[in-house]
């Protein structure tokens, strides 16, 4: 039971919709999702690499549940122990139009995005600033906020180009 990273890096992604229709124990196995990692490309050699990593979510779960998903998440299927047959339903849900502002915008001004952008999975180690980077660029493109930064404003910085500024004299 490997783990699945679909390598899609572009502004148009699709959700997967997981339906549980009955109970999923732990002894079952069951899905796991790693959070964040939609940013993180791996080469299809080294995936193996990626064993016990810290931060997966264990869809243990009872019938009913639906999970919700960017289909670039991290993911894999883990052993069942039991003699019980376990049961997922996956419904991939493609965009079939830029996915700019497809939400409720009432509170894009909440400073709580900020946090929640900013949350450390755990599995990120010292790349942490890169992934807040690329999730400020999600962000952005979603919001349609260009100007969107956080923190300590990494993107700002990635993107300052002095080379690029006219200096004007004035007498």
């Amino acid at each position: 039971m490997g783990l699945i990273c679909t390598r899609i890096l572009s502004s148009t992604f699709a959700e997967i919709i997981s339906f549980f229709p009955a109970d999923t124990t732990d002894e079952m196995g069951g899905t796991f999702l790693l959070p964040g990692s939609h940013f993180r490309n791996v080469r299809t050699g080294e995936i193996r690499g990626y064993q016990h990593v810290a931060g997966k979510i264990w869809a243990t779960c009872p019938a009913g549940t639906i999970y919700a998903w960017n289909t670039r998440v991290w993911h894999g299927a883990r052993s069942n122990h039991t003699d019980k047959d376990r049961y997922m339903f996956k419904l991939r849900l493609n965009p079939a139009q830029p996915q700019i502002r497809h939400f409720d915008t009432s509170d894009m001004d909440d400073p709580e995005i900020g946090r929640i952008l900013s949350t450390n999975h755990r599995w990120e180690g010292n790349e942490h600033r890169y992934e807040i980077m690329k999730r400020v660029e999600l962000w952005r493109y979603v919001s349609d906020q260009p100007d969107f930064d956080i923190g300590e404003r990494f993107q700002r910085r990635r993107e300052y180009q002095p080379q690029n500024q006219t200096i004007t004299a004035t007498s």
